[in-house]
């Protein structure tokens, strides 16, 4: 299944070369604790870009860490492109607005099919400050927070929980939420 057109990856693979894909460590601290709370033995990062949360997340000193197993994936860096690992936390932070329009409910459908237990989404509500090589804003998809709550209860109607989560730290808005397995049980 396609999840990104040639073009788009091609210009995302440059500008990953220039140094994008970064900010995901600011949240380390964050994932940590929502890790340690969930008690969950495997972490998928999709949309990994440079892999500084993981990075990140190594540095951090918290209980479980040396039990859980994390993963990267992104379909714009070659060395993390293959096959995503299916596990307990998929995080796909700031991620769902760089995906093109046509491609994000395949992208959503795909992230619930790799999480086991957990899927946690952070996506920004406004324009980006970058610009892509074409022109486009950064952010491909802009919308409303209840675009993207009507979104997920479309696509994941009747095989999930969703409990809204806040994890702005940011001057600039952003919806997330933790989409919950139905058959987890706390």
């Amino acid at each position: 299944m396609k999840f990104i057109s040639r073009t788009y990856r091609e210009m995302m693979q440059e500008m990953l070369a220039e140094g994008w894909g970064k900010s995901a460590y600011k949240r380390a601290e964050q994932i940590a604790s929502i890790a340690s709370f969930l008690r969950v033995e495997s972490i998928l990062d999709y949309g990994c870009g440079q892999g500084t949360l993981l990075q990140q997340l190594g540095k951090i000193k918290w209980e479980g860490l040396n039990r859980i197993a994390f993963h990267e994936y992104d379909p714009c860096v070659i060395s993390k492109n293959l096959f995503p690992v299916p596990s307990d936390l998929v995080l796909c932070l700031d991620v769902l607005e760089h995906v093109e329009e046509e491609f994000v409910d395949r992208v959503i459908l795909h992230l619930w099919a790799l999480a086991k237990k957990f899927l946690l989404i952070t996506v920004s509500l406004c324009e980006a400050d970058a610009v892509l090589p074409d022109g486009r804003n950064a952010h491909l998809v802009v919308q409303p927070k209840d675009w993207w709550d009507e979104k997920m209860r479309q696509l994941l109607k009747g095989r999930r929980i969703i409990l809204d989560v806040s994890m702005a730290d940011r001057h600039k808005p952003e919806w997330s939420f933790l989409a919950v397995k139905d058959d987890w049980k706390w």
